[in-house]
Order: structure tokens, then C-alpha cells, then sequence
């Protein structure tokens, strides 16, 4: 996810094609010369499309940002499970 301008926490979901490192029973290595130190990645996409709007729950961001960079995601203009 890219960083929108139209207000905090909301990003732009980017497709990156990527390749598969080390995986172990919770993890996997996400591996593409496109990812940056940083970046939120949705390990889930469902329903998210490439170029849409998404707001990124903070909360639970903050409290997995300090083992990985992944977020939960939700789609901006519609529903989810």
C-alpha cells in the first residue's frame, strides 16, 4: 500500500509482484526489488483491487509493526466480512 494524500491512514493499494523466501508455520518472506523497508502489505487482498482507496486500522497496525509490516486493510466505499 501506498500512502494517499487524501488523510491519515488511508493508502492506495499498488499490486507488487513478488517471490516467496524462508517461510516457517506464521511467517513468509515477501521478496521483490518493488518492496521498501516499511511498507504495508495486505497478506489478504480479497477485496481490494489494484489503484483502490483502503483505510489501514492503526491500532492494529501499531501493535504488529513491531514484528512485521503487515496491516489490517479495509476497503474505503464498501463492506467487508
Amino acid at each position: 500500500l501506498e500512502e494517499s494524500a487524501t488523510g491519515p491512514g488511508r493508502h492506495v493499494a499498488t499490486e507488487i509482484p513478488i517471490e516467496t523466501g524462508m517461510e516457517t508455520d506464521f511467517y513468509v518472506e515477501a521478496l521483490s526489488d518493488k518492496l521498501d523497508e516499511g511498507m504495508v502489505i495486505v497478506n489478504d487482498p480479497y477485496n481490494i483491487v489494484n489503484g483502490q482507496e483502503v483505510l489501514v486500522n492503526d491500532s492494529m497496525f501499531e501493535a504488529e509493526a513491531s514484528t512485521s509490516a503487515e496491516g489490517a486493510a479495509t476497503p474505503t466505499g464498501g463492506a467487508t466480512e
